[in-house]
């Protein structure tokens, strides 16, 4: 996609229409980042770990990846669920 909706109470439609080259970085309220792609064969999430954390979780191509320390070094972690 090239533009995504969100709800905008200020908007006189309720929502404003973004599109992706004027998007830097999506965060909710909290402050969490939500990383994300155009490409739908690559799934992209993140993971709070056990110390609050945030990890960046990737599937592509049926293999998974994360950036945890133990992913690097090991090729499997605790955020990755099958």
């Amino acid at each position: 996609p090239t533009e995504f909706a969100i709800n905008n109470p200020d908007h006189p439609n309720g929502f404003s229409v973004i599109n992706m080259n004027n998007v830097v970085d999506i965060r909710d309220a909290d402050g969490h980042e939500y990383k994300f792609t155009t490409d739908n064969t690559i799934k992209v999430w993140t993971v709070t770990g056990s110390k609050g954390n945030e990890y960046t979780v990737k599937l592509q191509d049926g293999e998974y990846s994360c950036e945890c320390l133990g992913f690097q070094y090991r090729k499997h972690c605790k955020h990755i669920r099958r």
